[in-house]
């Protein structure tokens, strides 16, 4: 990768790339199945964590439907691209930071393997390089997490990267790597695939129940300590989500599917707070 060609597609991204070319041809619509296939397991899992971490104060798999309707705000999301490959490993991470923010116990594992996926969703689409800063605020904040463990997940995240660069020095490939993967995709320069006013109209219904849901959060909603820290660690991914696309090199639909998460999150609130069935069901049918 990287030699006699021009391109900036991260090395996990490029090699997923290669076995669906080898398994699909250049067909369209097999790669369409396979990211519908992505996006519900997913979305299985995001609901799974919820529930195995006590998010809510009731079981239910609303989110897992709630965050397969979110996806489909625009039909682009439905091809298979890095952003989307890689955001399968950020759920992975957010499970161990949940972890790690629910045990606060030393337990080695989670901190490396939080870091370490984070890694592996770099290695699909660099920029959610991002989030690993903001794992570590938020670690700091409401984990009390202490330097070792720190260091474990930093060990963590630079392990996989350290891999690729050793490959890529033993093929005598590193300069191009630096080039054309690291310094490429973490410039500011920005490619808009659609306009600012168009994904404003994409995105207007899903930020419109995203401001009730914080509305109704703020007025009505009970929290112990716990779900507490949750929900502020929410928020400061969001914030996160924002810097993350100062580093996209191409704004488009696809961009906007980090938001995802912690939107299915608020909005999960926001149904559950809602005591009337009747108006349960009418606004998640509006979703």
């Amino acid at each position: 990768m990287y030699t006699e060609v021009v391109d900036n597609t991260a090395p996990l991204a490029a090699w997923v790339h290669t076995l669906l070319d080898m398994a699909f041809d250049r067909s369209i619509t097999g790669r369409h199945v396979v990211a519908l296939v992505l996006i519900f397991l997913q979305s299985v899992f995001l609901g799974i964590i919820f529930i195995t971490k006590k998010v809510f104060g009731e079981n239910t798999f609303i989110p897992s439907l709630i965050f397969s309707i979110l996806f489909f705000f625009s039909f682009d999301n439905i091809a298979l691209t890095d952003e989307l490959l890689g955001s399968g490993f950020l759920i992975l991470a957010l499970d161990h930071l949940f972890r790690e923010i629910e045990f606060r116990m030393p337990r080695d594992e989670t901190p490396f393997n939080l870091g370490l996926f984070l890694s592996i969703a770099t290695l699909f689409y660099l920029p959610y390089i991002t989030f690993l800063f903001g794992v570590l605020i938020i670690l700091f904040l409401f984990a009390r997490t202490n330097g070792r463990k720190i260091l474990l997940m930093i060990f963590g995240f630079t392990l996989p990267h350290l891999f690729v660069i050793s490959i890529s020095y033993v093929n005598d490939t590193l300069p191009k790597v630096w080039e054309y993967y690291y310094l490429s995709n973490l410039s500011f320069d920005k490619e808009f695939v659609v306009s600012i006013k168009e994904l404003l109209i994409l995105g207007g219904l899903p930020a419109f129940y995203l401001i009730i849901s914080i509305v109704m959060l703020n007025r009505l909603a009970r929290f112990s300590k716990y779900q507490a820290q949750l929900l502020q660690s929410i928020f400061l991914w969001i914030g996160f989500c924002f810097i993350y696309f100062l580093f996209c090199k191409e704004v488009r639909p696809q961009t906007l599917i980090v938001l995802i998460p912690p939107i299915t999150f608020l909005l999960t609130h926001f149904l559950l707070l809602i005591r009337r069935r009747r108006l349960a069901e009418m606004n998640h049918g509006y979703l």
